[in-house]
Order: C-alpha cells, then structure tokens, then sequence
C-alpha cells in the first residue's frame, strides 16, 4: 500500500488505492493473535485413541463410503460382533485347497454332496452387455475353503456345473444374484440354485430405507474389521502390472472375504429372525435371487432394424417440429435451453409468466407450460419437442449401444433400492419406457421374441393396489364390488355421485377413478383439483363423499397413520417394515408428507410382496410344466414370458394360475393375460 505509485499497470493501482481499508481489514483477520488466552497445554492437544464407534456413525451419517472402506480399525474377535454376541468363528487355520483343472474337483465334489450350506463368491469382471470374464469360483464350508482358478483349464468351468448341479447344497454370499447371473450368462443352465441366505438381502429387509451396503461396509460396522480389496494384492498400490509376472492374489483375497462374510450371514441371521422377517426374507426375497438373475442372462430380443428407424422418424419430427417453434418464435434459437426459451416465450412474445428461478429467469418447466399449451400453439410444440427429444435421446440412443452381441438387452434387476420393495430395473431402465403417448409405446415395436415361431405372453394384475386397500380395510362396500366382478371405478362413481351405474357417465367414471388411486397416495384436495381441473373446493367434496361411502377405508388409513406414530413404521401383509422416521416432524410439511407414506406404503409394499411371490411361482412353475418357456421381464404388475407359438394357451393358464394363486385375499386377485408377436402389441 505504501508503495501503490510504483505499480505499472494503471488499473491495478487504482483498484489497489481504492481497496486500501479493505486490504488492511483482511490482513487483520487473517493473522494469528498470540495474545489470546488458552487454558489448556500444549499436552492436552496431542492426539489420543480414536473412538472408532463414533467415527463409523458420523461416515455413515455423511455418506463417506471411501474414508468408511480406508479405516483402519483394532481388530477383533471374528466372533465379537459390535452391540451384541456374536456368531461362532469359523476355525483359525483352514485348509485351502486350490483346484485348477478339471480331474481335481472330488474334494469340492464331496462338499457339495455332504454339506447343507457353503459360502459362494464368484470373481470375474464385465457388465451386462457381453459374457463377464471369470477369474474364478470360491466355495467355504464350516471346516475348508475351496478355491477354483477359472483361467487354467477351459473344461473346469462345465465340469463345476455338473458338480453343483447334482447337489442340494444351498449357499450364503453377499448379492448371490450378481454370482449366479455370472454362472448363467456363462453356460450354466442346468445349475438351479438354493439361497440360503443373502446379507445384502438381510441388510434391505432390516433397513429398506437406507440403500444399498457393500459387504465391506457392513462388515466394517458389525465388526471393526478390515477386509481386503483386490487391490491390495496388485502390484504399485493397486495398478496390475502388464508386464511384470506378479498377478493378484484372488485364492487370498476370496478366502479373506468369505470370513467375513461368513461371520456377517450369521449376525444377520439372527437380527432378522429377532425383528421376525424371516419368513419374508425366506419366502419372498432369498429365492428372487436366482429368479432374476435367470430374467437378466436370457435377456430380451431387440429388432436393431426397427429401433434405428424409429429414432429416424423420430429425429425428422424432431426438426419438423423445430422448424415450427422457429416460424412461430420469429427467428432460430436453443429450444432446449431454458433461459434462451424463457426469452423468446415472455419478452419477446409476452405469454404470461410465472415467477423468477434464483438465476432470475423465468420458469420453463413442464408445469409452467402445460398450463399454456391449450391457449398458445406455440407452447403445445414445445412440450412435444421435448418429449420426441428425450424419447429419441433416453430411449433410442440409449438403448442401441446396449444391444449385446447376442442381439439381446441384459437389462439389471435389483432387489435392493426401492424403501417400498418394489424391484427396480437398469441399464436400461425398461420400466420406463412411456406408455401414454403413442410415439413411446411405438418404441416397445422393437423387442420381439427371440427366434421366429415363438411369441410373448404377458399377465397383468388388475387393479392390485385397490384390490390390497380392500382387503386391508376390510370395507364391506368395496370388498362387495369386487366380489361381484364389477367395475370399480363405476361402481365408486355410483356410489359418490348417488346415480345408478347405467347413467354413470364417462367423466364420472373418469373422476371416480383419481379418487379411487388418489386415496391410496393420500391425495389432499389441492392435488385432486390440479388433476382433475376442477376446484379445490369441488375435489374436496369429491374426498369426503368418497370416505363417506367407504368409511372402512377411512378408518384403514388414519389408522396407519396413528400406528405409525406409535411403533415409527408399517407393514405390508408378509410383514415387510418401512420406517417412516418424519411421521412425528414438528415440520408440518415433512410431517405430512410421512403420513401420505404410512397410508400408502402397507399398499404398495403389499402390491411388491405379491408380484416378487408371482415371479417365484411362475418361474418354477415353468421349469416344470413348460421348460422352453422363459420369464423374461417385469414391468410393475406385469409379467412377460418368451414362449413357443404351440406352448401360447398353456403358458396363459399357467401365468394367470400361479399370479392368481399366490397369496389368498378377500378381494382375490385376478390376472389378465394376452399374447403377442412384439411387446408393442402385447395387451
């Protein structure tokens, strides 16, 4: 500062002279006073023990998974699980027996024969796209652990399968499905494996809320224990040298890892029988395990032709469509952009607004316009702009490069992910796929069987959630229509509007049904009138007519909420918990929005229970009666299976028979089912 005239560039100095109390002020704060008054030493500040409990609660808190894996912790016992007692260790010493070829498989031969349980893990790398490339198979039993190298001998890989096939040994692991689809995909068809348990399946059921836990984490937390990584076997810190002769050790690592893992089935053994999941874990997750991995090996057939002259025709609408926004704009700009949209829309063509976004731009949202489109053609083209664009980017360009060589999409189903049970699909995400607009329903045209002379078969259940609502709420009223076959939403319509259900009209029936699902999400009356464009007023009359006509529906759904507040959580039929922490938030809009999820969640979780049942029925059912036929997708409540054109009729009686059949409600469940030649027309 005192020297600011001797600085050479005008504009500097300036800023320099001008900023002068500000320089000054920021040095102050920036220096260390060594006046202020400390009461502790220079001893007090030396690092101590860490509290390893507290440290894994706060990186599990903050979501740290990579400072969670790196922790170095004290070891303990295998046995001594964190909070409670723990499972009995496996043996100090194991024997480790290495099997490279296929004429020395006897001893795992004998285990598999003699043993009701063994630990399973699978090595290999790849996606969903081609065949994964396996290093290598480990098996641990209670009193050895075998270790198959994958890479020496071609013949090892089928001669293991005749090995496991002719066994009823079933298995522990941590994601079993991720290994059996390994197995599968590589020529494993015979293998029909028994899950004995699953930790990561284990961890969903206890925890549906808190997503999905690596093995080493979970681990890590019950027992403050470092497991290896792969890497820690690699050469320079975890980079595999090409050219040096050392290779990763994966004998160790599996061996390392299967202790672990062993000791964590067993904790989790008993955490779930102790918050009495078992049979839901038992009957409705550990077998889906193999189920979809099945789904993902076999894949579904995709016509690369009629996908790649769909995003043609989709991209030529796409410019007929800008070319239209253009005309109607006065000149060319960014249609995707929403601040050059928000310009052209309310500047230069002054539609009315809403308000400002924090960057100070006026909204372009899907909400904002389709609150126009009806008054401004303009507004109508841009909507359907980005439909046909997302549609040619989401689903065209995203789905072509995940055709496999095979032809097929291995699309991923996962167990794990969603709070309410629900199975989540990706890679492609072929749940959704739009169904309501004709050019997204146009784009299921390109999955087809997967040869000539076979056909889809699909079962859909109908209105489930109503169905689950009615035999949950025990109201006598719905209970009645569905036992009498009748059209729910007339038979809501009549009973709400007070008319016979012959002069029930379209637009009742229309409304009839909103409130019919609305109830189920815990719709308010705000929502109803957005809906169905009508008042607020009006749609909350619509509510209290409807609660008045099924007043054991009403009941039902206060009554979850209530016992949520009591116990902070709910069930579904098979006893599947979803906890529901905000249900007591002095935050009002938290608040209720937990209530929406205690009314809602016993309904949907049920709707998942049963159709995970379905998939178990069907599958085995199948394997049985009509083995070349194949469970390929679920799409909701929706099951499609690959079949021979002659195998048509007896596939649709046996789809509607096991979904119908699966689980006894007083408003039964009822399948419909239809067959196809695509999935497009697959009703």
């Amino acid at each position: 500062l005192a020297r600011s005239a001797e600085i050479e560039g005008a504009k500097l100095r300036q800023k320099v002279e001008e900023n002068a109390q500000l320089a000054r002020m920021s040095r102050r704060l920036a220096e260390i006073d060594t006046h202020a008054p400390l009461e502790l030493e220079p001893e007090d500040c030396r690092i101590g023990e860490t509290d390893h409990d507290k440290l894994i609660e706060l990186y599990k808190k903050l979501e740290f998974q990579s400072f969670l894996s790196r922790l170095k912790l004290p070891e303990k016992a295998e046995g001594a699980a964190a909070g409670g007692e723990g499972p009995a260790p496996l043996p100090e010493e194991l024997p480790v027996i290495r099997i490279e070829a296929a004429g020395e498989l006897l001893p795992l031969q004998q285990a598999l024969q003699t043993k009701q349980e063994a630990l399973l893990q699978v090595l290999g790398s790849g996606d969903h796209k081609e065949k994964p490339v396996l290093q290598g198979l480990a098996l641990l039993t209670d009193d050895a652990f075998y270790y198959c190298d994958l890479r020496r001998d071609p013949a090892l890989l089928a001669a293991l399968e005749a090995c496991f096939a002719g066994s009823d040994c079933a298995f522990l692991g941590h994601r079993l499905q991720e290994s059996y689809y390994a197995l599968f995909r590589s020529g494993w068809d015979a293998w029909q494996p028994k899950t004995a348990f699953d930790s990561a399946l284990a961890a969903y059921v206890l925890h549906p809320g808190e997503g999905e836990n690596g093995a080493e984490q979970l681990y890590l937390q019950a027992f403050h224990r470092n497991l290896p990584a792969p890497e820690d076997f690699c050469e320079g810190g975890g980079q595999i040298s090409l050219f040096g002769e050392a290779e990763p050790d994966y004998c160790a690592y599996a061996l390392a890892r299967g202790r672990g893992l062993w000791a964590l089935c067993a904790l989790l053994r008993e955490q779930v029988e102790a918050e009495g999941l078992t049979e839901l874990l038992a009957r409705a997750e550990l077998p889906l395990a193999a189920v979809l991995a099945r789904m993902e090996s076999r894949g579904i057939a995709v016509d690369r032709e009629q996908l790649t002259q769909a995003g043609e025709a989709l991209s030529a609408a796409i410019s007929r469509l800008g070319a239209e926004i253009y005309e109607a704009a006065g000149e060319e700009f960014n249609i995707s952009s929403p601040k050059q949209l928000s310009v052209i829309l309310f500047e230069k063509l002054g539609l009315p607004a809403g308000k400002k976004n924090k960057n100070g731009v006026y909204s372009t949202s899907a909400e904002v316009l389709e609150r126009l489109q009806e008054e401004y053609p303009i507004v109508a083209q841009i909507l359907l702009y980005r439909g046909l664009s997302k549609l040619k980017g989401t689903y065209i360009d995203g789905l072509l490069p995940l055709i496999g060589m095979d032809g097929r999409i291995h699309a991923h189903f996962q167990q794990t992910v969603t709070a309410t049970g629900r199975i989540s699909c990706t890679e492609p995400n072929l749940q959704n796929i739009p169904v309501r607009s004709e050019p997204g329903r146009s784009l299921r045209k390109a999955f087809v069987p997967s040869a000539p002379g076979r056909v889809f078969v699909g079962a859909d259940y109908s209105q489930i959630e109503l169905r689950i609502l009615a035999h949950l709420s025990q109201d006598p009223s719905m209970l009645e229509a569905f036992r009498q076959g009748q059209d729910i939403h007339r038979a809501t319509a009549a009973r709400v509007f007070e008319v016979p259900e012959s002069q029930v009209t379209p637009e009742m029936r229309s409304n009839a049904k909103a409130v019919n699902f609305g109830v189920i999400y815990g719709m308010s009356g705000f929502g109803l009138s957005d809906q169905l464009h009508i008042s607020r007023k009006q749609a909350e009359r619509y509510i209290a007519d409807y609660f008045k006509k099924y007043e054991k529906v009403k009941q039902f759904l206060d009554g979850q909420v209530e016992l949520c507040r009591a116990q902070g959580f709910v069930t579904t039929i098979l006893g599947r918990r979803r906890a529901i922490p905000d249900i007591n938030s002095r935050n009002y809009t938290q608040r209720q929005w937990a209530e929406r999820l205690a009314m809602n969640s016993p309904i949907q979780g049920s709707a998942a229970d049963i159709i995970k049942l379905a998939m178990i029925a069907v599958e085995e059912r199948l394997r049985q009666d009509c083995p070349d036929a194949k469970l390929i997708l679920q799409i909701h409540d929706e099951l499609i299976v690959d079949c021979a054109r002659a195998d048509e009729a007896r596939v649709k009686a046996l789809l509607q028979e096991c979904m119908e059949g699966v689980l006894r409600l007083d408003a039964a469940l009822l399948a419909e089912a239809g067959s196809a030649e695509n999935w497009y027309e697959l009703k």
